[in-house]
């Protein structure tokens, strides 16, 4: 709504914008394994966190003409898609890593639930 009535972000546009978060989320599958080659995984998941809550933040910083709001929300996005999915990926895997076989089904339900 934010976008929509304060921004004047058309609906068109507000498509594409979110078409680029999962842009976004494709690169990071692309990425996650490339950057545990070079970084530590605690590093990877910190750092993606912090991209992926950090992005929203860029949402506030845009103002003035539509062609300056619209390539700092296409950031944000974006960034957001890939951070996300990076430290999705990482954190299940470790999350399931270090759980026994036999106790998967109900940390997998705990999780969810809480």
């Amino acid at each position: 709504m934010y976008l929509t009535r304060e921004l004047k972000i058309e609906p068109t546009m507000l498509g594409v914008i979110m078409a680029t978060s999962s842009i976004g989320a494709i690169v990071g599958t692309l990425l996650a394994n490339k950057l545990i080659k070079y970084f530590k995984v605690g590093k990877v998941i910190v750092w993606s966190m912090v991209i992926a809550c950090g992005a929203p933040l860029l949402v506030p910083l845009a103002s003035g003409p539509q062609s300056i709001i619209i390539p700092i929300i296409l950031i944000s996005f974006f960034l957001g898609g890939i951070g996300v999915v990076v430290s999705n990926i990482h954190v299940i895997s470790m999350r399931q890593t270090v759980t026994p076989d036999y106790m998967l089904g109900k940390m997998n339900a705990s999780y969810r639930f809480f």
